[in-house]
This record gives C-alpha cells, structure tokens and sequence, in this order.
C-alpha cells in the first residue's frame, strides 16, 4: 500500500518559498560582492603605480572604491543570511502556532470543561428548538433540561412537535458495577426521581390527548443496558452538537469536560454513535417510555423501576 503523502500548509509552503528568493538574492550580492573585491586585488592593486612622485592613474581612485564596495556588499549579505537563518525558524513557529489555532475554530466552537458550562447551553437550545428532533445520550447526569420546570417545557415542546430520542443507562445494566469501580458511580436516585418525572410527563400528555387534543410531536425513552457509551451526546439535528467524555478519578468521576462541536465529519459520527445505539436497543424490553402522535403502542414502564426499597428490574 503506497505511503501518504504528508499534508503541506500552505502558509509555511509560502514562507518557503519567498525564504528561497530571499536566499537568491543573498547568493546574488555575495557574488558580486566577492567579483569587485577580487577585481581589486587582482588588477587594480597591480596597476597602481603611484607615489609622491608619479601622476596618480585612475586606478588609484577604482581600487578603494571597489574593494570597500565588494566587502561591504559582502558584509550585507552575511548580515542577511544570519537574520534569515536566526528568525525563519521563529516566524514558522508563530505561523504554525496560528494556522492551528484557525484550524481548531473549524472543528471546535467551544470547549467547557465544567458541566455546569454545558449544562447551561443545552438547556436554552432546548427551551429554542421548534419542532425538531431532539437526541440525547447520558448515564445519570443531573442535567438541567430534566429539572422540574424544564418537565413541563418539555410537555409543551412534544405538544408542539419536537420529538425527543432519549438514552439512558438501565439501572440494572452489569456495567453499573464495572462503572463503580472506576468511580464513575451511576446516580440510581435521579434515575428513580427522573422515571416518576417521566411518568407523570406521561400522564399529562395523555390527559391533553383525551380532552380531544393532539400531540404533534413524540417521545421516546430507551435505556442501553450492555453497550456502554464512552461519551454523553446532545443534538438537536440541526446546527448544535454537544458531546462530553466520561473520565474516572478518585472522586466518583470527572466533571465531563465536554466540546460543542463544528466539523461536519465529526457531527456526522456522534450522530452514527448515537443512531447505532438507538438501533441496538430497539426492542421493546429496552423502552421505559413512548408516545406518539397517533397515541397507539403507548408505553409506560416508568412504575415498573419505582419502588421504595431501589429499582426494580423490568
């Protein structure tokens, strides 16, 4: 298999080539440089013939006035040459530094390394979006959208026309104990507080639906019980995309420093992350709740893990 070829920047192909002309013109100078002060010494100097008795010639006037010329042409195009040398190096660097900071504005628009941060930003997209499809994956964070007022936007966003795609870890996933021992510790009491959330969203929006009202949009909540997520993930399919890493520490987890990406490729595979869980867990065994428009194949098994001593299997 043939090597790839290794990208070129085309700010530092730039400075390499004006640095080539500069090199020519240097080599131009010490050329002539060393031609007139070779020319002094070997005809000048031997055709003066002067002394206080003789007629100067004008080889007596030539000669220092070629040979001062020639080494001080010489003396130009070292200086020239040394401060080439000295700061072609420095000025890649600066323009290296540059370049990459410009490229990562391409595929990053920001960068937050609290949840708090994030958590903000998801939030007021959601309370913005107009009937569109809204995706998120996570563990158990306790993000904002599923606060208790936010509950109630999200009834209002379904009314409307978003449909919501929601994945969240099963609370009796084996991999609940393997996340326990890098300290990445599931919180099953906003799990069981965020199922009675889910259930009582249920039963409103059924409500609206039998005082003759429609839904225009959906919800649907998945839970991945053995595929483990490496990243949470918030989209709204449109313009914004969020996702955050899970580190381990000693200190039940990191704060999930996370990026609100740009670059299209990298959208696009959050997007076939997200979708390719969303595909494994289809089933119905895997749905803790669905509604749509229709109202038919209602699903609500949010009381099935409530129960006062923990969380009940399905």
């Amino acid at each position: 298999m043939p090597s790839k070829k290794p990208e070129t920047n085309p700010y530092l192909e730039l400075i390499t080539k004006t640095g080539i002309k500069v090199i020519q013109k240097i080599s131009l100078l010490i050329i002539i440089g060393i031609s007139l002060f070779a020319m002094d010494e070997y005809y000048l100097q031997k055709g003066i013939k002067c002394d206080e008795k003789e007629t100067i010639n004008w080889q007596c006037n030539a000669s220092p006035l070629l040979g001062n010329l020639g080494t001080s042409l010489f003396q130009v195009a070292l200086t020239f040459w040394v401060v080439d040398i000295g700061l072609k190096r420095e000025t890649l660097e600066e323009m290296e530094k540059v370049f990459r900071a410009t490229q990562a504005t391409k595929h990053i628009r920001g960068f937050y390394s609290q949840r708090e941060e994030y958590n903000h930003l998801i939030e007021k997209n959601f309370k913005e979006s107009r009937k569109q499809e809204i995706k998120l994956l996570c563990l158990s964070e306790d993000l904002n959208i599923f606060n208790q007022q936010n509950m109630n936007i999200i009834r209002d966003k379904i009314k409307e026309g978003c449909e919501l795609k929601i994945l969240l870890l099963h609370p009796e996933s084996s991999l609940i104990e393997c996340l326990n021992h890098t300290g990445l510790t599931p919180n099953l009491e906003m799990m069981r507080s965020l199922f009675f959330k889910l259930g009582e969203l249920k039963k409103q929006l059924i409500k609206y639906i039998k005082n003759n009202h429609k839904i225009q949009g959906a919800i649907e909540v998945r839970l991945h019980k053995n595929a483990f997520s490496p990243i949470g993930y918030y989209s709204d399919c449109q313009d914004f995309t969020i996702v955050w890493m899970y580190f381990s520490d000693q200190n039940d987890g990191h704060e999930y420093p996370a990026f609100h990406i740009n670059n299209m490729n990298l959208i696009e595979s959050a997007e076939n992350h997200f979708n390719n869980l969303w595909t494994k867990t289809r089933g119905e065994d895997n749905i803790l709740l669905r509604l749509t428009p229709d109202s038919k194949n209602v699903i609500d098994k949010t009381q099935d893990y409530l129960s006062t001593n923990g969380v009940k299997p399905i």
